[in-house]
């Protein structure tokens, strides 16, 4: 079966779904799938170097008209065969046909576990990366991890912390359900012809028993 989906559309229309396909043995493999005829008909391009251990994937794509990288299709996801876990970071070039290998983009933000990575694109192609990192497990705070790749994902800075959360991780039960949440960062950049064209904006949960509630810096 499959789960995490995450989806983009290029500038052209063309449909990408990126997931992690799940065998009988819980082995999971991250794929990209592509559509040009409106998601009629669909091929796949398999995240090269996955061993059936992926997890939590996000895709976007540079849909910059006259950037350099425009139509790059970036995926990024943890992959739980390395030791520390940490968030890797695959593209393509040529419009979901293949995928370059995988790259470790969360350095040591995360020294047990990197996860719950989210993907953004700059207004002049940059490429950015927020998620959970993990220093400790069971955990109560996590730090929140962030990298940036300034030549469409062929390389990365080192990556760094913006602050601790204290994590949200587990989960929530009512009326016999059972929810599973986390503190996992979403993130967005203003592409306006405002001044505050280039922002970038991050929001997450924090369990803070002053203020629980949703942060955005």
């Amino acid at each position: 079966f499959l789960a995490d989906p995450s989806v983009a559309i290029g500038s052209d229309g063309t449909l990408y779904f990126n997931a992690l396909l799940l065998d009988d043995r819980y082995r999971s493999t991250t794929f990209v799938a592509r559509s040009t005829d409106e998601g009629n008909t669909w091929s796949q391009a398999k995240v090269p170097g996955s061993e059936g251990e992926d997890d939590k994937n996000h895709i976007t794509m540079d849909n910059n008209p006259g950037s350099p990288y425009q139509n790059n299709i970036y995926t990024a996801f943890t992959d739980f065969r390395r030791y520390p876990y940490p968030i890797v970071f695959s593209r393509s070039t040529n419009h979901g046909k293949s995928f370059s290998p995988r790259n470790v983009i969360s350095d040591s933000v995360g020294e047990l576990l990197a996860q719950g990575v989210n993907l953004a694109v700059g207004i002049s192609g940059e490429v950015y990366a927020a998620w959970s990192g993990y220093d400790t497990w069971p955990a109560q705070t996590t730090r929140l991890g962030f990298n940036k790749s300034t030549d469409g994902g062929a390389t990365w800075n080192r990556a760094k912390s913006l602050g601790n959360v204290r994590d949200l991780r587990g989960y929530l039960s009512k009326g016999g359900n059972s929810i599973r949440v986390s503190s996992f960062p979403s993130m967005a950049v203003d592409h306006s012809n405002s001044a505050r064209r280039g922002w970038i904006y991050v929001v997450y949960v924090e369990k803070n028993s002053a203020q629980p509630d949703v942060f955005l810096i």
